[in-house]
């Protein structure tokens, strides 16, 4: 049997520097309710910008909105149910419908309620005009759960 101590020296530093280049990867500032779904778009080679808050977005919940790929893009955490009111669906349905009223006249846009969250985003400059990017985001955010799952 032939012993190669470099290999298994370098197997471990490979798994090192796996484990620490997630680690180091630094979620926008003002993330809030964007954090998992910021990180999970950097980690995917995605540019992101800060965020900030959007208290006058006309969305029910917890909102940022910030630039993906110099995109615009608004994330919300969508307010609970209450029993007897709404349920899980019609909030997601009525959140969907005010994010495409806030896409206005943009070239492109999607606006997409998953996992009690909501994704709005306008492309209002063409800087996607054949959706590759926007269709990179939608995805991702569908992959990623509101706790990074």
């Amino acid at each position: 049997m032939i012993r190669m101590p470099w290999l298994s020296a370098l197997a471990l530093g490979l798994l090192a520097f796996a484990a620490c280049s997630r680690d180091e990867i630094e979620v926008p500032k003002n993330a809030g309710p964007a954090s998992a779904v910021a990180r999970a778009w950097l980690e995917a080679g995605l540019e992101v910008a800060d965020f900030a808050p959007a208290p006058d977005a006309k969305i029910d919940g917890d909102c940022v909105s910030g630039n993906v790929s110099e995109i615009a893009v608004l994330v919300c955490q969508l307010p609970k149910p209450t029993p007897g009111k709404q349920s899980t669906t019609e909030i997601a349905e009525h959140a969907e419908e005010q994010g495409l009223k806030m896409i206005g006249d943009a070239p492109s846009g999607a606006s997409l309620a998953h996992h009690g969250r909501l994704l709005v985003i306008a492309d209002r400059h063409s800087l996607d005009p054949d959706g590759k990017v926007v269709n990179q985001i939608t995805e991702i955010f569908r992959k990623t759960g509101s706790d990074g799952e």
